[in-house]
C-alpha cells in the first residue's frame, strides 16, 4: 500500500531529520520574536482563521490542549522539522526511481531556499506552514498513483486541507504536479485533466468555506481575485512582482546566485538531454510552465503579497526539477553532476541558515538595548508626569551606528520583515515586550499637534527619536515623522 512504512522509509525520515536538525538547530535557540509570534505570545490569541487557515487554530488548540496560546518555542519548530521530514517518503512515491539519497537530497531542496528561512524563523507559524506542504504533497501522490474519481477527490480534499493551513502551498503542489507530467515518457492528458479538476475542486470550495470565517482586515484585500476585465493585466504584473522580488533577493549575493542558477541550469540540461527530440519541445514548455507557477494561485489575485515566506514555489522548482532529473539520467557521471550541484547549493543553505540565526539574534540584542531604553524613559517620565497613556508618531528607526552593523548582512535584511514595526500597535507591543509599562494605554495623537513641539525646532535627532509629554500622554516621535522647521 501506499502509506506502508518499511526501512527505506525509516532512513529516508531519519537522514532528512539529521539534516535539518543540524542546519537549523542555531535558529531553534534565537528566541527572537517575528510580527506574529510577539502578539501571540504576549496575548494568547489564535486568529489564523481571520486569514483563512482555520486548520491552523485547530493545530494549535490541541497543542495548546484547548487553552490559549503561551510561548513553548522552539517546539513548534521542532514539530515543523519532524513534518519537513516525513517529505522524502512520500516523493519517493511519486518518483519511483529516485534511490533513497536521491529521494532525500530532492526532498531537502524542497526546502533549501533563503525564502524558506522566513517561513522557520517565525516561532509559531513555523509549524502549519510545514504542515500545508505535506497535505499538498499527499494529494499530489493520490493523483500519481491512480487516475480515476476517488484519486481526484482524495487530491481535492488535501488541497483543501493545505490551503485552509497556508495558502501559499497550494503553490508547490502546481509546480510538482507539472514536474509529475514531465517525468512521464509522453504527455498523460489524464492526468492533466484530473489534477487541474482537483485544483478547481479544491479552490471552489475553499473559497466557500470562508465565508463562513471573520475574515480580518490584512488579509480580505489580499485575497480578492482580480476581475475578468483586469485579469490579463493582473497575472502580468504579478508576474513581473514576483521575478522582480526573486531576482531583487538573488542579486544580494553573487555566489549564491551563481550556484542557483548553475544548478538549475544542470537540471534542465539532463532532462531535456535524455528526452526525444520530439518531446524536448514539450519538455522545455513544461519547465517553463514550472517556473511560471513559482507565485501559483498568487497570480490571480488582486493584491497579492510577494514575501520570502510565500515563495514556497522557488524550492518546488528544484525538488521537481531534481526528482525528474535523477529519474531520467542514464550515466553515472550524470547522476554524479547532479548531486554535486545539488550538495552544493544545499551546502549555500546551510551557511544562509546558520548566518539567518546570526543575523536575528543581532536584531534581538539591539532592540534588547534600543527599545528598552525607550521603554525605560517613557516610565520614567510617564511617572514624573502622572501620564496614563502613550503615543507613537511615525515609523521606528535605528541610530545610523546600529543601522550600519547590520549592513553587513544585506541578503539577510532583504528575506528578513525589518527589524523594526510601524507605527501604532506593532510598535506598542514592542515597548511592552522590552519593558514598557503594562498599565498605560496607547491613544492617537495628530502630527498636527506634536509636530510643533519637538526640541530645536528639527525633525531629526543622534538618538533616532524624542520624547514628550503632551495633557496626560506622553509622546514618542521617529526620526522623520515631522519635517523641519
Amino acid at each position: 500500500m501506499v502509506f506502508d512504512i518499511n526501512s527505506s522509509d525509516k532512513r529516508h525520515f531519519l537522514y532528512t531529520l539529521s539534516f535539518f536538525l543540524f542546519t537549523f538547530f542555531p535558529l531553534l535557540t534565537v528566541g527572537y520574536y517575528l510580527y506574529d509570534d510577539m502578539g501571540r505570545s504576549m496575548d494568547g490569541y489564535f486568529r489564523w482563521s481571520n486569514d483563512g487557515r482555520i486548520i491552523s487554530d485547530i493545530i494549535f488548540k490541541v497543542l495548546m490542549l484547548g487553552g490559549p496560546i503561551h510561548d513553548i518555542s522552539p517546539l513548534p519548530q521542532i514539530l515543523a522539522i519532524a513534518t519537513m521530514s516525513v517529505t522524502p517518503i512520500f516523493l519517493s512515491r511519486t518518483f519511483p526511481k529516485l534511490t533513497t539519497f536521491q529521494s532525500v537530497i530532492s526532498s531537502i531542496l524542497l526546502f533549501s531556499t533563503p525564502f524558506y528561512l522566513g517561513n522557520m524563523s517565525y516561532v509559531y507559524d513555523a509549524l502549519p506552514m510545514s504542515v500545508s506542504i505535506l497535505f499538498s504533497l499527499i494529494a499530489l501522490l493520490s493523483i500519481s498513483k491512480n487516475l480515476n474519481f476517488i484519486s481526484c477527490i482524495c487530491a481535492s480534499i488535501f488541497l483543501f486541507l493545505s490551503l485552509s493551513t497556508y495558502q501559499a502551498s497550494f503553490n508547490v503542489f502546481i509546480v510538482l504536479f507539472i514536474a509529475t507530467i514531465l517525468a512521464e515518457n509522453r504527455f498523460n492528458i489524464i492526468r492533466a485533466v484530473i489534477g487541474a479538476m482537483a485544483m478547481i475542486i479544491s479552490l471552489v470550495t475553499y473559497k466557500l468555506s470562508i465565508l463562513f470565517y471573520n475574515i480580518g482586515d490584512y488579509q480580505t484585500p489580499h485575497s480578492n481575485m482580480a476581475s475578468l476585465n483586469n485579469m490579463a493585466s493582473a497575472i502580468f504584473d504579478n508576474i513581473y512582482s514576483c521575478y522582480s522580488y526573486l531576482i531583487k533577493i538573488l542579486t544580494y549575493n553573487s555566489v549564491y546566485a551563481f550556484i542557483f542558477s548553475a544548478a538549475l541550469l544542470v537540471f534542465i540540461v539532463v532532462i531535456i538531454r535524455v528526452r526525444k527530440w520530439n518531446y524536448a519541445g514539450l519538455s522545455l514548455m513544461l519547465i517553463a510552465l514550472m517556473t511560471l507557477a513559482v507565485p501559483g494561485i498568487q497570480l490571480i489575485l488582486q493584491s497579492p503579497v510577494f514575501s520570502a515566506r510565500t515563495m514556497m514555489g522557488v524550492g518546488a522548482v528544484f525538488c521537481g526539477l531534481s526528482g525528474v532529473a535523477f529519474s531520467s539520467a542514464k550515466t553515472n557521471i550524470e547522476n554524479r553532476v547532479l548531486s554535486s550541484f545539488s550538495i552544493a547549493l544545499i551546502c549555500c543553505f546551510v551557511v544562509i541558515s546558520y548566518g539567518q540565526a546570526a543575523y536575528l539574534r543581532n536584531v534581538k540584542l539591539h532592540q534588547q538595548d534600543y527599545i528598552g531604553r525607550i521603554a525605560y524613559q517613557i516610565n520614567r517620565l510617564a511617572d514624573e508626569k502622572g501620564a496614563s497613556s502613550v503615543s507613537i508618531i511615525g515609523h521606528q528607526t535605528y541610530p545610523l551606528s546600529l543601522n550600519h552593523s547590520l549592513e553587513t548582512a544585506g541578503f539577510l535584511k532583504s528575506i528578513n520583515p525589518p527589524p523594526v514595526f510601524e507605527n501604532g500597535w506593532w510598535s506598542f507591543r514592542t515597548l511592552q515586550l522590552y519593558g514598557l509599562n503594562p498599565s498605560l494605554q496607547i491613544v492617537k495623537k495628530k502630527r498636527a499637534e506634536i509636530c510643533p513641539l519637538i526640541r530645536s525646532g528639527t525633525s531629526t535627532d543622534p538618538l533616532g527619536y524624542q520624547i514628550l509629554a503632551k495633557d496626560n500622554t506622553v509622546v514618542l516621535v521617529f526620526n522623520g515623522a515631522c519635517p523641519p522647521r
